[in-house]
This record gives C-alpha cells, sequence and structure tokens, in this order.
C-alpha cells in the first residue's frame, strides 16, 4: 500500500504553522483508493512560525479554498490528539501491513513541515525516512493532474495519486 500525503500551512519555513493535512492510502498498480482522509489542525497554539506573505497569498486565493486559513473554522482538538489520530487512522487501514511508500509533492516541505510538529508534539512519526517519495519527478514523465478544487488538501492528495497511477500504468506497458 502506498500513502499520499499534502499539507496546507501559513509559511513555508519548516516551523511553519500547519493548517489542514490530506492523506489517501492507494494501491498504484490498479489505482484502487482505499481510504482518505482529512484532519484540521487548532492553528492558534502551535507556537510555530506564521508568513505574513503567505496569509496574504492564502487571502487573495477563491473563496472556496480560503476557509484553511479564515476563521471561522471548525472546532479542532489538540494537535498532538490530531497526530495521534492520524496515526491510529495509518494503522486501521494498512491492518498491520506496511506503507512501502510515502509520497507527496514535495516532500522536502510536506514531509519536514510535518515531521517537525509530530517532534514538536513528541509524537513517532508514522513513517520511515527512506520510504520517502516526490511526486514532481513523475509528472516529468507522465504530465501534471490538476485538482478538483486547488490548495485543498485532500484534492490534491487524489490529483496527485493520479499522477503516480499513470506512471505506474506507462512503466507496466513497457514490460
Amino acid at each position: 500500500m502506498h500513502m499520499m500525503i499534502d499539507i496546507e500551512t501559513l509559511s513555508t519555513r519548516n516551523d511553519a504553522t500547519v493548517l489542514s493535512i490530506g492523506a489517501v492510502a492507494f494501491s498504484p498498480r490498479n489505482g484502487k483508493i482505499h481510504d482518505q482522509k482529512m484532519w484540521l489542525f487548532n492553528h492558534d497554539n502551535q507556537g510555530r512560525h506564521i508568513e505574513a506573505s503567505t496569509v496574504k497569498w492564502w487571502l487573495s486565493q477563491p473563496e472556496a479554498c480560503k476557509h484553511w486559513a479564515s476563521p471561522p473554522r471548525p472546532p479542532c482538538p489538540d494537535n498532538a490528539q490530531t497526530l495521534r489520530e492520524i496515526n491510529r487512522w495509518v494503522r486501521k487501514i494498512t491492518s498491520g501491513s506496511d506503507v512501502t511508500h510515502w509520497w507527496a509533492k514535495g516532500p522536502h516541505f510536506d514531509y519536514v513541515i510535518l515531521g517537525s510538529l509530530y517532534d514538536q508534539y513528541e509524537v513517532q512519526r508514522p513513517w520511515d525516512f527512506w520510504k520517502l517519495r516526490d511526486v514532481r519527478g513523475l509528472e516529468d514523465w507522465v504530465g501534471r493532474t490538476k485538482a478538483a478544487m486547488a490548495h485543498d488538501p485532500l484534492s490534491d492528495c487524489l490529483a496527485q495519486v493520479e499522477t503516480v497511477c499513470r506512471f505506474y500504468a506507462r512503466m507496466m506497458e513497457r514490460k
């Protein structure tokens, strides 16, 4: 099983304030989506970096995606609790089997920031560093899939999953 992650933040630094995370568990050989989920983070008390230019960028986005950065947002649980919930979800959907690849469109952004958040709250990361993969390299081969709603973490994940599956299909055709 493979996992796709996408996060939305209020900064581009490694200690960025995290707004939300989307995750999709999938099988790239057949395109099956095993499960998908999104979590919101409480960004009021993270003690993490907020970048004025990123907030300004969020406010310039279409109304449909602005709600990640603008109040009012739905109530969010404690961030450590949210991270533990992500880990429980991963264990549940994998039923003890291994996630062989952890994907992101720029793992040096998503996983670095998310890893920093896990470290801050002293929660174990559900991924191993050697399993991280980057969707951007695959886009060079099969093109980019446009998300149904840009800057929605779940929509971005699903588009990125489609890119990975197209790449796998192309590679299987070559065998």
